[in-house]
């Protein structure tokens, strides 16, 4: 693995001559020069250079034990780099850098107080932490929107560890860490009527906007392919005549485009208007697209490699469907009134969100109880009788209300994550459903799609 380069964005916080007050570096083998990015305070660059080519790496952390190790380079040089991931705004930072020549192994050490992140970042609340019982995940990246739109990770004491600023004008809904490993990839599209101008945007960790597009059309969700592909939820509005009101209207469906990059056509993979007949239903006049009826409102995408299948969302018809990559046709469709439908004892799902089939060939999702309570819950599927039951669920007793959003997150350790949308609530349930770990977003914000992870050096 070569070094990792520092930011350009940054200003010296620390150097051998000269440093902040309250701040030191221990003269050593080298000499080190540390700083803070001006952008994003919790992320710290060190740097050094040995007279004899070395492989390196750095331990930090804010107790006398560090804790926090950066990989070890692979390919031996003078020159060093590591950008220091996972602090806290106003910690007491102590870090050991390294470099072993083959003969030698050289160190120096230093010490820097973090300053304060910006005051307009909301304020996470832990109300329940069982350290004993929550998965070994340390971290949450996602977004949050309402009164501060923003991206975020913070650790389990819902400390902000890696921030960056969301255009307020979009709704940044899916963030996701990129399959290569390099970065992650988020969404943006209008926060009016999402027919309009949107954006696709891929930015390195240490905040480097690698690449942005357009994405006219494309809203709530997309998904990454193996092929360095990406399927998109876009708008498709037709004009519809509607035989009860005697009258055209303009309608608005979904379709899947694929897209190869800056240099290929989005390919078009299906559209809810070539799979179905629009007709009238309860959201239909929900005022999400500004002068359009909203048919079938698409607000997730998943891609499955094993079955080369896409899971799309259907909210405002209670529909999920299973889509072919190689041939854009449905495979199955999950739904009270679909070819798979619900058995007696289970109520269908409503307004249903992140939509998952499991290897396990379940479905996953948050739905509605009854008006806008929200719960997480996860359906067997009956291949021969073609139903679909309730096995787990969580939330009945919570009484949390959400509008839009809501996510399931299955962890290693069997636990499982409940993001309850925009109620701005956030779960981890044990197996024997016991609430584990709960965060609460501030006031008037609340959490879009989020990842659980350990390493940010993984997708450095």
């Amino acid at each position: 693995m070569p070094a990792y380069q520092p930011s350009s964005r940054l200003f010296p916080l620390l150097l051998l001559m000269g440093a902040c007050t309250g701040d030191a570096v221990v003269p050593g083998d080298f000499d080190l020069e540390v700083t803070v990015d001006e952008n994003m305070v919790t992320l710290v660059d060190v740097s050094w250079t040995t007279q004899e080519p070395a492989i390196s790496w750095v331990e930090y952390g804010t107790t006398p034990d560090l804790g926090m190790t950066t990989p070890t380079t692979l390919v031996e040089s003078t020159e060093h780099g590591f950008t220091l991931y996972g602090l806290t705004a106003l910690a007491d930072v102590s870090l050991v850098a390294y470099a072993d020549t083959g003969d030698d192994l050289l160190q120096a050490s230093a010490e820097i107080t973090l300053p304060n992140r910006p005051s307009n970042l909301p304020d996470p609340q832990v109300t329940l932490f069982d350290q004993s019982a929550v998965d070994t995940e340390q971290f949450i990246m996602g977004s949050i929107l309402g009164e501060t739109n923003a991206l975020f990770a913070i650790n389990r004491e819902g400390e902000w560890v890696w921030y960056a600023e969301a255009d307020s004008e979009f709704w940044t809904m899916d963030l996701q860490l990129s399959l290569d490993g390099h970065g992650i990839i988020y969404n943006g599209f209008s926060s009016d009527d999402s027919i309009g101008y949107g954006l696709i945007t891929r930015r390195s960790i240490n905040g480097e906007l690698l690449w942005q597009d357009q994405t006219n059309g494309a809203h709530h969700a997309f998904a990454q392919l193996p092929d360095g592909v990406l399927a998109f939820i876009v708008s498709d509005t037709r004009e519809w005549y509607n035989e009860d009101a005697d009258e055209k209207q303009w309608v608005v469906g979904d379709c899947i485009i694929l897209w190869g990059g800056a240099d290929e056509e989005p390919f078009p993979l299906f559209s809810t208007w070539n799979w179905a007949e629009p007709y009238v239903h309860d959201d239909w006049d929900v005022e999400f697209y500004e002068d359009y009826h909203d048919w079938t409102h698409g607000n997730s995408l998943k891609y499955y490699d094993q079955r080369d299948v896409l899971a799309l969302s259907l909210a405002n018809i209670d529909t999920v469907l299973e889509i072919s990559r190689a041939t854009g046709e449905v495979t199955r469709a999950f739904g009270e009134d679909q070819e798979y439908t619900f058995d007696r004892g289970t109520e269908p799902m409503d307004f249903q969100h992140d939509a998952q089939i499991t290897i396990d060939n379940t479905l996953l999702v948050t739905t509605r109880l009854g008006g806008l309570h929200i719960i997480g819950a996860e359906y067997s599927i009956d291949e021969e009788t073609k139903t679909l039951s309730k096995i787990w669920s969580h939330g009945e007793d919570e009484g949390l209300e959400a509008i839009t959003q809501g996510q399931v997150i299955k962890l290693g350790d069997g636990n499982v994550l409940v993001n309850f949308g925009s109620a701005g609530v956030m779960q981890e349930v044990s197996p024997e459903g016991e609430v584990v770990w709960e965060i609460q977003a501030d006031v008037g914000n609340w959490f879009g799609n989020v990842v659980m992870f350990s390493d940010f050096y993984a997708f450095q």
